[in-house]
C-alpha cells in the first residue's frame, strides 16, 4: 500500500510498486483524493519504483495537468537512473521537478 504523509502544505506519496498499467487505477484514485483535499504540493517518492510503462507515463502527465490547473505542482524524488533517463527522454523534467537525483531541470 502506498504511504501518504504530510508536512505543512506538502503531501508525500511513497509509491510501493511500479507505475504500470496494472497499478494505474489505484494510483489515479489516490491522486484524485489528494487533489480533492486542496493540497497544491505533491511529492511522489519513487524509491521503490523500478518500472514505469506508457500507461504510467500517461497517468503522471494527466496528474501533472490536473495539479497545474489548480495552481499546484508535482515533484518526483528518489528515481532510479533508468527512470530518470526515461523522464528525461520524455522531457518530463521540463514540466515537473525531479529532485534528489542530480538531474537539474532544464
Amino acid at each position: 500500500m502506498n504511504t501518504i504523509t504530510s508536512s505543512g502544505e506538502t503531501i508525500t506519496l511513497k509509491l510501493d510498486r511500479d507505475v504500470v498499467a496494472a497499478n494505474c487505477s489505484e494510483l489515479r484514485e489516490q491522486l484524485r483524493q489528494i487533489l480533492a483535499t486542496g493540497s497544491r504540493a505533491l511529492v511522489l517518492d519513487f524509491s521503490e519504483v523500478r518500472m514505469v510503462d506508457s500507461a504510467g507515463l500517461g497517468m503522471l502527465i494527466a496528474a501533472h495537468n490536473s495539479f497545474s490547473r489548480s495552481q499546484g505542482e508535482i515533484s518526483v524524488t528518489n528515481c532510479s537512473p533508468e527512470i530518470l533517463e526515461l523522464f528525461r527522454s520524455m522531457r518530463l523534467h521540463q514540466h515537473m521537478k525531479i529532485e534528489g537525483t542530480g538531474l537539474e531541470n532544464e
